[in-house]
């Protein structure tokens, strides 16, 4: 879903390349992969279902039935950026989009914890916990550190607790990324858990990823279900948030090439479903700062255009 979002937009701006990050320059092995999400033969479903029932985790038994199935090593499939990459180029293919693809070879451990000029993210968050500001600092890039403050990473323990302590098992179970009972294993798990992280680590296991258990919880505290994301499986506008001076020319480009609206007023947005959502997010995103003028809500509607 997020692939074809970010697909989507880029080929509604009528964008003629995309670039991203992988594990592996090798664009056919990610060709291949692309294809057999498209299309995933009826061998390699039996393989995984094997993999599952053996007790396997579903990442590491699709990961490792299709590098068998490819003759591969399982570490030559199954890393994040590179399932991310597959999936853009799945999205670009489906789309009709033509777009070229740019791939830029990425360097760390995706999940390493150790800290230093290719720190992961996993590491720079968990140096935070800790409380190691400087360290953790010292592995983000200068322009970016502004904005990595305690407050912007403070988690929203109370208000994601109190809305899913306050939900029905109907709601629960219409959230996107919840499904086989999932709803009831949330509904338990919330009304002993003090924090995200020990609710998350109550409702973990082989079936459910942490990240699918993210996902299905920031789906909770914003209000979306699984019936406004299959009404809404695309963006429906590109929003222009700020622009440099002297840029009027490509702007011009920009707009001629769009299929979407390009939209630089907020006010061109009222009532459109998918704006509605974006300010509800950023209205609780505003509640993890302690500045009273950064708490207000409606701030999609304040901040200027950014020259």
């Amino acid at each position: 879903a997020f692939a074809r979002g970010g697909v989507a937009i880029l080929g509604g701006l009528g964008c003629d390349a995309l670039s991203f990050g992988s594990e592996t320059g090798d664009l056919e092995l990610l060709h291949q992969l692309a294809a057999l999400r498209e299309d995933e033969p009826e061998a390699l479903s039996r393989c995984i279902r094997e993999k599952l029932e053996a007790g396997m985790s579903h990442a590491r038994a699709r990961g490792e039935a299709v590098a068998e199935w490819l003759g591969l090593s399982s570490d030559a499939v199954n890393q994040p950026n590179l399932i991310l990459a597959a999936e853009y180029l799945r999205a670009i293919e489906a789309g009709g989009y033509g777009m070229r693809s740019v791939i830029v070879r990425r360097m760390g451990d995706y999940h390493g914890d150790a800290l230093g000029p290719f720190a992961s993210a996993t590491a720079i968050r968990a140096a935070f916990r800790r409380g190691e500001m400087e360290v953790a600092l010292s592995a983000i890039p200068e322009p970016t550190r502004l904005f990595a403050t305690p407050e912007a990473l403070h988690p929203m323990d109370d208000l994601l607790l109190h809305i899913l302590r306050g939900m029905t098992l109907e709601q629960l179970a219409a959230l996107p990324d919840v499904s086989e009972g999932l709803e009831h294993r949330i509904l338990d798990a919330c009304r002993v858990s003090a924090t995200r992280e020990e609710l998350l680590e109550a409702l973990k296991c082989k079936r459910y990823t942490r990240a699918r258990l993210s996902r299905a919880l920031a789906h909770a505290l914003l209000g979306v279900d699984r019936a406004f994301t299959e009404a809404h499986p695309a963006p429906s506008y590109a929003r222009l948030l700020g622009a440099r001076k002297g840029a009027e020319p490509l702007l011009a480009e920009l707009c001629a090439r769009a299929e979407i609206p390009v939209v630089t007023r907020a006010t061109e947005l009222r009532g459109d479903p998918i704006f509605e959502l974006e300010c509800r997010a950023t209205d609780t995103w505003a509640l993890l700062h302690d500045a009273p003028e950064k708490r207000k809500a409606g701030r999609e509607f304040t901040e200027k255009f950014v020259r």
